[in-house]
C-alpha cells in the first residue's frame, strides 16, 4: 500500500461517522427560520422567579442545617 491509500483508509471512516449526524435542508428553512412555537413561548413565559429571599428562607430550613 502507499501512503495515499493509508491515508485514504485511516480517514474515510472518521468522515463517514461525521456524515451520519448530518441534517439535511428542509425544503422551504432557511438558517434563521423561527420554529418558536406558541406552547414553548407560554412554558418559558410561566417559569417563576426565584428571589433571592426565597433561597435564603430555603437554606435556613432546619433540616438542611449542617450541609455547607
Amino acid at each position: 500500500m502507499n501512503k495515499t491509500n493509508d491515508m485514504f483508509n485511516w480517514i474515510w471512516p472518521k468522515v463517514k461517522s461525521a456524515l451520519s449526524g448530518k441534517v439535511d435542508k428542509e425544503k422551504g428553512k432557511g438558517l434563521s427560520t423561527n420554529d418558536y412555537t406558541t406552547a414553548d413561548k407560554t412554558k418559558v413565559e410561566n417559569i417563576t422567579t426565584i428571589s433571592n429571599e426565597q433561597i435564603n428562607k430555603l437554606f435556613e430550613r432546619s433540616d438542611l442545617n449542617g450541609f455547607s
